[in-house]
């Protein structure tokens, strides 16, 4: 494989990888508030 496919190809999978990281924050992020709420509420007792 020519050394412009490799690089295309991991700029592809970074790119990727960057949109799902994106996609599951914007989803984690409500059930991470959620969930560090019930721990300190769960510390707090």
């Amino acid at each position: 494989m020519p050394r412009s496919m490799t690089l295309l190809v991991l700029l592809a999978g970074a790119f990727l990888i960057a949109g799902a990281a994106a996609l599951w924050l914007e989803r984690g992020n409500a059930m991470l508030l959620d969930l560090s709420s019930s721990v300190s509420s769960f510390m707090c007792l």
